[in-house]
């Protein structure tokens, strides 16, 4: 290869800026002395002569293999020392070779520098910036940006091939990503994390500020080339979509990274087309919020094929003209099928003038919400599985040192320790590097600003539907929802200090993201069960909302009906003092939640809107109506995964009770009151059936903790007791957790609103799961639950536990008084006789009653202060009137002997029928109340499971009338 210094291009450049110089200086002070005929002539032969040698340059740059080839790297090679100095050389050319090869000559200065990006791509020592500088500079040429866009390999690539054969790709691909360039950027945060804490954010800080100045010359680069023309502005939307588009699937959970694009080219454009969209979408007002065109955009411009009319027809094998068309198709629905989102994507379409000009606005903004999902959200993704990462490592590498220690020394040293290690050591250098891009407080306020606008793009979407048509919202792509829902919980999660960036809750008559827009989308998106299909974004709306309304349990001092400053477990200087401070974010989102609308400005029209169609009191009705629709998720741990997501539920209302004056206290008896009884009657099921699980789950494993912990007498090796008291233990403090927080919304809401438990298809079960728990807390098996340190381990507090259960009981068997619990409104409390339910049901329960448990029950509360004198003397009096109905009812049963007919048997619990009715599905005979309560917990019939539903039951008059004709009979017998 021809040397720089011999070749020919570097003659001809030479040779032309000796020309322009000698030129120049004919033209100055220096030719002033010539004849003006001998100036003239000399001027006008270095004029040809730089004519000449401008065109044999310009076409060695055109054409790479004339005077010896490879002329652009020579050119380049020198350029890049100095961009700026070449401007008038490349002003020279553009005019020169505009009509006629400019094109091929910016391609292969382009495609040099692209070799160069992709050879290294390293920040860390600043290689980089020289080529950032060269594009930037090129690109701030005039008319030089729509030539750019009619390079042939402009659009080039799909998938990972984007990132490095198309023309803007390279320069996305430089980053400070671990595992992205030669390592150094693993090597910059080698040994930092065992450094000390200012050292740690020192070297984030410092590789944080070099990536924003990365970003900002991408930035700067792409906002030039769209600003330049309209015909650059389209080619770089349909480059971004295709970009996008045909890396969506890099977020699956198996996803090649050999196929798609790398984090760093991900995270760099999704800051780019975030920095293009923030003139409207940082607005405080979303005043530009219709002219992203929600409702059409998808069908017209993505799934008609529009996106993909630019795309290079020669580049076959990507299939570039439906690689939009085909991934915006593929995306899950919120509510719908893939035909029926189809269908009603042809109807938009046919309904829509085909010369619509969509614009620039919704097209970046909808690529942008896109590019987040394959970006910035896949990244986060990542970074919590390589935390799991280092914790599996960590706890490995433990045990591995625990069984080394546990030898007795004549066994040599486990080699595996050393590189457990050093791969744990790589682990968390990688992990370090991960959070500083993830975690950087520039970029995530950016993504947050922009969700802001996209959280009021959804709503907007949700009133349209609402007005007109819900095919609007139903066959809307769940990916918007979901990825404003993933990023909000990884702000509260991993750096809540981000949400309290001012412009996020810019003042009236702008829209605050967290107290205004999510609110609403979380009351729009769960006011209708069949507004959103998937289980899984119903609880991440849960998920969200629980972090915003975050108090630690380990706080909690709102126990009902409990003395808890009596417990003499609890260190008296600590009763007083919270152990963990509440973010900030929290008091504040949750005093919102109370703001009336009509405190707002008038000239909030949007916010007022907003307001009034998702007022904040519906949150609690929505988290109710919520706990009854989430029994099944679809899933194979749909079981387990209610749970989850009613804990969440209960941590919210609990929350959100507890504020004083609280309006959330009255729109729970509303729900109570006012709603179909039926969603009453299935939410008291559900608690009902969780409060019996959960216990039952609870103690029986503390059962098998203390079993385990014994000395271990049978064959069984020392690894598998441990495993399996690992598993018992895991086990126990989820179950445990979740029981405490379901009995006190159990004795919490009982206090409130008794009246729903008392219902007859339901008092039996509530009555025996409290009297059999009872038995298994205060009884002679309460000592099989005692295990070392288990409030510490598993956080559980079986005083409180029994003086919860012990306040439902109150709560039911007692008189109607006047609530402490009021606020504006009466509490819902019972008729005069109501409470004798709920004592009728405790003396049926003949297996689990036991009035001496129930008395030492009392006795424990009353050793430990656990309740007031009054509660004390409510216990006795619902003990003594439940013996005598136990008495009654045993005089009863004596009356009726042992000749009831079978016929008049309920089938199921063994009793006197009161209202016999017919089973459609099976032909057999139930009493109304037992089968009402066996469908709540279960719409199958019981003899044979087919679905039946209660209203499709016959009651069976004429053996009603023969039954209490058995009864009357009977009594007249005694007497």
């Amino acid at each position: 290869m021809i040397s720089e210094k011999f070749h020919s291009f570097t003659f001809l450049f030479k040779a032309l800026e000796k020309a322009t110089e000698i030129s120049s200086n004919i033209k100055g002070h220096k030719g002033a002395s010539l004849d003006p005929e001998v100036r003239n002539s000399r001027l006008a032969s270095l004029d040809s002569i730089k004519s000449i040698l401008l065109s044999y340059s310009g076409l060695s740059l055109q054409d790479n293999s004339l005077f010896g080839g490879n002329s652009a790297s020579i050119f380049v090679d020198m350029f890049l020392t100095n961009p700026s100095n070449y401007t008038l050389y490349f002003n020279s050319l553009i005019n020169r070779f505009h009509e006629d090869g400019l094109t091929d000559i910016l391609s292969n200065i382009i495609r040099e520098i692209n070799s160069r990006i992709l050879g290294n791509s390293n920040i860390i020592d600043g290689a980089s910036w020289v080529y950032l500088k060269a594009f930037e500079f090129i690109f701030s040429l005039p008319q030089v940006p729509e030539i750019i866009s009619q390079i042939d390999w402009f659009m080039y690539g799909s998938g990972r091939s984007i990132q490095t054969s198309s023309v803007l790709g390279p320069i996305f691909s430089i980053s400070a990503f671990p595992g992205e360039d030669d390592g150094s950027v693993l090597k910059y945060f080698d040994g930092l994390d065992s450094s000390s804490r200012s050292n740690q954010e020192a070297s984030v800080s410092s590789l944080q500020s070099s990536v924003t100045t990365l970003q900002a010359y991408q930035f700067r680069i792409v906002n030039t080339f769209v600003r330049a023309s309209k015909k650059s502005r389209e080619k770089f939307v349909s480059w971004a979509a295709k970009a996008v588009f045909s890396n969506l699937k890099r977020t699956g959970f198996q996803a090649d990274p050999n196929l798609f694009v790398s984090n760093g080219f991900s995270d760099n454009l999704a800051n780019v087309l975030i920095e293009l969209c923030r003139p409207f979408s940082s607005d405080p007002v979303l005043s530009k919020l219709k002219k992203i065109n929600i409702t059409t955009w998808g069908p017209c411009r993505a799934s008609s094929g529009l996106l993909d009319e630019h795309q290079n027809s020669a580049d076959v094998n990507d299939q570039t003209h439906f690689i939009v068309k085909n991934a915006w198709d593929d995306l899950t629905r919120l509510c719908s099928s893939s035909d029926e989102s189809l269908a009603w994507d042809k109807k938009i379409i046919s309904q829509t003038d085909p010369k619509t000009d969509f614009g620039f606005i919704p097209d970046i903004f909808f690529i942008t919400t896109l590019a987040i999902n394959f970006g910035p959200l896949s990244n986060f993704s990542k970074l919590k599985q390589l935390g799991k990462q280092v914790h599996e490592v960590s706890q490995s590498l433990e045990s591995i040192e625990s069984s080394q220690q546990s030898n007795d020394g004549n066994r040599p040293p486990n080699p595996l320790i050393s590189r457990w290690k050093e791969h744990l050591k790589g682990l968390k250098c990688k992990r370090l590097a991960m959070e500083s891009h993830c975690l950087d407080p520039r970029r995530l306020s950016g993504l947050l600003i922009f969700s802001r606008f996209s959280a009021a793009s959804l709503l907007d979407l949700h009133q349209i539907a609402i007005a007109s048509d819900l095919k609007y919202w139903e066959c809307f792509p769940e990916y918007l929802l979901e990825d404003i829902l993933s990023l909000l919980l990884f702000a509260t999660r991993y750096s809540p200090e981000i949400l309290e960036n001012p412009e996020l809750s810019p003042p009236q008559p702008g829209l605050r993201l967290l107290e205004d827009l999510f609110v609403s989308l979380f009351v729009a998106s769960l006011s209708k069960p069949e507004l959103i299909r998937n289980p899984h974004l119903k609880s991440k709306l849960v998920e969200v909302l629980h972090s915003l309304t975050y108090f630690p349990p380990e706080d909690d001092d709102d126990y009902v009906d409990t003395l808890i400053s009596s417990d003499p477990s609890i260190n008296p200087f600590d009763r007083n003092r919270k152990r963990f401070i509440v973010h900030p974010i929290v008091n504040r989102f949750i005093d919102s939640l109370t703001t009336s609308s009509s405190t707002l400005m008038p000239s909030s029209v949007l916010l007022k809107s907003t307001r009034t169609n998702y007022p904040p009191n519906r949150v609690i009705p929505v988290l109710l109506q919520l706990y009854v629709d989430i029994e099944h998720t679809g899933s194979s741990s749909s079981f387990y995964d209610k749970f989850s997501v009613r804990y969440n539920i209960a941590r919210i209302m609990r929350s959100l009770w507890n504020k004083s004056e609280s309006q959330h206290l009255k729109s729970t008896k509303e729900f109570f009151l006012n709603e179909n009884n039926a969603t009453v009657e299935m939410f008291v099921s559900r608690i009902v059936g969780d409060t019996t699980y959960l216990l039952d789950e609870s103690l029986s494993k503390l059962s098998t903790i203390r079993q385990l912990e014994l000395p271990n007498d049978s064959n069984e090796s020392v690894l598998e007791r441990r495993q399996e008291l690992q598993s018992a233990e895991r086990q126990a403090s989820s179950y445990i957790t979740l029981a405490h927080e379901t009995v006190h919304m159990l004795s919490f809401l009982t206090q409130l609103v008794p009246n729903p438990f008392r219902s007859d298809s339901i008092i039996l079960r509530l009555a025996a799961m409290l009297n059999y728990n009872l038995d298994l807390l205060a009884g002679p098996k309460c000592s099989e639950l005692k295990v070392q340190k288990m409030e510490s381990r598993f956080h559980f507090r079986p005083k409180i536990l029994l003086s919860e259960l012990l306040g439902v009981y109150i709560n039911l068997g007692s008189y109607p008084v006047k609530s402490s619990l009021s606020d504006q409104s009466e509490v819902l409390m019972a008729n005069g006789n109501e409470q004798e339910l709920f004592i009728n049901a405790l003396a049926q329960d003949e297996r689990s009653w036991n009035v001496r448990i129930f008395k030492q029950a009392i006795g424990i509360c009353t050793r430990y202060g656990l309740k007031s004198q009054k509660s004390i003397d409510t216990l006795f009096r619902i003990a003594k009137l439940v013996q005598e109905e136990v008495k009654r009812t045993t005089q009863v049963s004596a009356e009726f002997g042992d000749d009831i007919p079978d016929e008049f048997l309920d089938p199921i619990m063994y009793t006197l029928m009161e209202n016999p009715v017919l089973l459609p599905t099976s032909s057999m005979v139930v009493d109304f109340k037992t089968i009402k309560g066996y469908l709540l917990t279960d719409p199958r019939d019981p003899f044979n499971r087919e679905h039946l539903d209660i209203a499709d039951v016959v009651p069976v008059t004429e053996l009603k009338e023969r039954i209490e004709q058995f009864k009357r009979e009977a009594s007249s017998k005694k007497e």
